[in-house]
């Protein structure tokens, strides 16, 4: 007889033991699905609004703020402008006209004219302006060879991933980047964290451990991404040759304000012979969007062979190729603005230190002001906003529980005066 489904019947039962488990959250829902889905559509729905409400109640939950950007210093929210201390956009590349003339050029002169490539590199994408930048990606970074993927995570998820095996051992940096940490795990191999701003943590950590696994890797971020401290890479190189280790150094965040060219710390300490393999990003110092994996030729090939999050995705754009291109001639060339920039960060980080606040040490563009508790962290953002600043709030799982911050990046555009007014109301509000 129609209508009636055993199967179905087994269903609601489901349904209606998970409504019963998770009941009313005491969330309004933003739509009816779940008024007219199966029960245990609706009641899984619900356990969402559970599991929202438990991070409402740490004080944990985001949600997402439509945004303008006004200029490289100001954006509008909700109708009211803002001096933002947030973008990670350090040499305001993102804003070069000259990157935006060249995106131009590139849609009237590309020929055959298309935006997108269709496939991903290995089946028929491999296009020769995404070989341009991989070959100008290697030159940049002084590395034998480069893979351009399509998003730093991507790029720091397939280096890692693709390069451990379940058989070895990792020593990692608990200020890695989120992608570092996901491609170690999936590796399957047997992981130390090591404290970087803590003197002798890894050299003790591969006393202990280095006997382990068949190979051992130090895997580092040149620059940890929330307290903008660099890393000693020079111990780095010394204890992965002491220990027969091999160092990966993420330099994610340092691209674009070290190195002579603006080609990374590894370059600025010439490094580059002893920390070979490297992970960069094509955001943030670059100001377009993309990552990269850069090292030996055996390094590149293994990632074309073994990165899945690479071989299954379609090539970038080939706009954005060309806009790649342009941010790296550009950020080679603005020697004078980074120094500037470095300079005026360490000036603020001392103001922020000599009013008080909790302020890591560091040498970057980012200064995190550090809180106990989300909610202070959150309170701030909130308090420098009504008086038309906005910096970022930074809380867990970002950062571990109990500890969360403010997050404040200046870029080259940031003038003395607004820093000062910064500082001002910081104290003001404090």
């Amino acid at each position: 007889m129609l209508g009636a489904n055993p199967k179905g019947r087994k269903l609601d039962k489901i349904g209606s033991d998970l409504v019963q488990l998770f009941g009313d959250t005491g969330l309004e829902r933003q739509n009816q699905m779940d008024l007219n889905s199966p029960p245990h559509i609706a009641a899984w729905l619900k356990r969402l609004d559970f599991d929202a409400e438990e991070w409402r109640r740490k004080g944990w939950l985001r949600d997402l703020e439509e945004t303008i950007s006004i200029s490289p210093m100001e954006i509008e929210v909700r109708g009211k402008r803002l001096l933002q201390f947030a973008s990670d956009d350090p040499l305001c590349l993102n804003w070069d006209p000259r990157i935006l003339e060249s995106v131009g050029r590139s849609l009237t002169t590309l020929s055959p004219k298309r935006f997108g490539t269709g496939a991903s590199p290995l089946v028929l994408a491999q296009s020769p302006e995404l070989t341009q930048l991989e070959s100008r990606l290697a030159q940049f970074t002084n590395a034998e060879k480069a893979l351009v993927l399509n998003s730093e995570y991507d790029a720091g998820f397939a280096a890692l991933s693709s390069l451990i095996l379940p058989q070895d051992v990792v020593f990692a940096s608990t200020t890695n980047h989120q992608s570092l940490i996901d491609g170690v795990q999936i590796s399957g191999a047997k992981t130390h964290l090591f404290n970087d701003s803590k003197a002798g943590h890894l050299k003790s950590l591969l006393q202990l451990h280095r006997g382990s696994g068949v190979a051992a890797y130090i895997v580092v971020s040149s620059i940890s991404r929330l307290e903008g401290r660099v890393a000693s890479l020079e111990e780095i190189a010394s204890l992965s040759e002491e220990y027969n280790a091999i160092p990966i150094v993420d330099e994610s965040y340092a691209l674009g304000l070290f190195g002579s060219r603006g080609n990374g710390i590894i370059d600025e300490l010439q490094l580059r012979n002893r920390l070979p393999i490297q992970i960069g990003s094509l955001s943030h110092g670059i100001g377009c969007m993309g990552g990269f994996v850069s090292g030996p030729k055996p390094v590149v090939r293994q990632l074309v062979n073994h990165a899945k999050n690479w071989i299954d995705a379609v090539s970038m754009p080939l706009p954005q190729i060309i806009a790649c291109q342009t941010a790296i001639d550009c950020a080679e060339s603005m020697v004078e603005e980074r120094v500037r920039l470095r300079a005026r960060s360490t000036e603020l980080r001392k103001a922020l230190l000599s009013r008080g606040w909790s302020v890591p040490m560091g040498e970057s563009h980012i200064i995190p002001i550090c809180f106990s508790t989300s909610r202070l962290a959150f309170t701030m953002h909130e308090r420098l906003r009504e008086r038309g600043i906005y910096a970022s709030p930074i809380r867990p799982p970002t950062v571990p529980e109990g500890q969360s911050l403010l997050r404040l990046c200046i870029n080259i555009h940031h003038t003395e005066e607004h820093t000062k007014r910064l500082l001002d109301t910081l104290a003001d509000i404090g």
